[in-house]
C-alpha cells in the first residue's frame, strides 16, 4: 500500500472532492470523501446518501459527453474514513474491466465465503441491505448501475491498490505495478486539479 495525500479541488456543503498526487491512470481518478466521520457508505445517514446520489448522477452525465463511463468503488475495512473513488474510463472499454474485476473477485475468493460477490441488481434496497454495518467490504459500481459487493474475510490482507492494479493491466501497456508508486509533478498535480475544479463548476 501507498499512503498518499489529496488535496481538495472542490467543497460541497457535506463532502469534500480531491485529487492524488499519484500517476495512476493517467491521473484522472479522484476521490468523494464526506466532511464527517462515516466509515462506510452503509452507515451514511439519508442526507448525506442523497446528497452523493445527486453528485454521481450529475458527475455521470458530465462525463458521458467526453464518451467516458465513471467506476465507483469503496473499501470499508479497519474502521478507515470513507473515501469513495472515481475513475473515469473510456466507454467502450468499461465492460471489459468489469468483468476482469469480477473475476479477480471469482480468484481472491476463499472457503470462508459462499459467493465470490453479490449483484445488488438482485437486493432490493441495494447495498445498504446487503451487508450489515460493520462487516468489511469493497463495492464497486459502472455509473447508474446498482453495482456488485465483495465481503472481505481478511481485510488486513485485501490490496488497497486491488482496483488500480486490475485496470492498470487492462488499460496500460505493459502495465508494472511499480507504476502505481509514481507521483506528478507539482505542476501535473495543480492542472489536474484545476480540470477538475472546472468540470465540478459546471454541476
Amino acid at each position: 500500500m501507498i499512503k498518499e495525500k489529496t488535496i481538495i479541488a472542490h467543497q460541497s456543503e457535506k463532502f469534500v472532492f480531491a485529487v492524488s498526487k499519484r500517476n495512476i491512470l493517467d491521473g484522472n481518478h479522484f476521490y468523494i470523501i464526506p466532511k464527517e466521520h462515516y466509515v462506510s457508505s452503509v452507515v451514511l445517514d439519508e442526507d448525506y446518501s442523497e446528497e452523493l446520489d445527486e453528485f454521481k448522477s450529475k458527475l455521470i452525465q458530465l462525463y458521458e459527453k467526453d464518451g467516458k463511463s465513471l467506476l465507483f468503488f469503496e473499501m470499508s475495512k479497519l474502521g478507515r474514513h470513507l473515501k469513495l473513488e472515481v475513475v473515469p474510463i473510456e466507454s467502450n472499454l468499461i465492460n471489459s474491466c468489469k468483468r476482469l474485476l469480477l473475476n479477480e473477485f471469482e480468484m481472491s475468493n476463499d472457503e470462508t465465503s459462499s459467493k465470490a460477490y453479490r449483484d445488488l441488481s438482485t437486493v432490493p434496497g441495494g447495498l445498504k441491505h446487503a451487508i450489515a454495518d460493520g462487516i468489511p467490504y469493497t463495492w464497486f459500481t459502472v455509473d447508474n448501475e446498482p453495482g456488485f459487493l465483495h465481503r472481505l474475510s481478511r481485510p488486513d490482507k485485501f490490496d488497497d491498490d486491488f482496483y488500480y492494479n486490475v485496470l492498470g493491466a487492462e488499460l496500460i501497456e505493459e502495465f508494472d505495478d511499480m507504476q502505481l508508486a509514481q507521483k506528478l509533478s507539482p505542476t501535473e498535480v495543480r492542472d489536474k486539479c484545476q480540470r477538475l475544479r472546472e468540470k465540478l463548476n459546471n454541476l
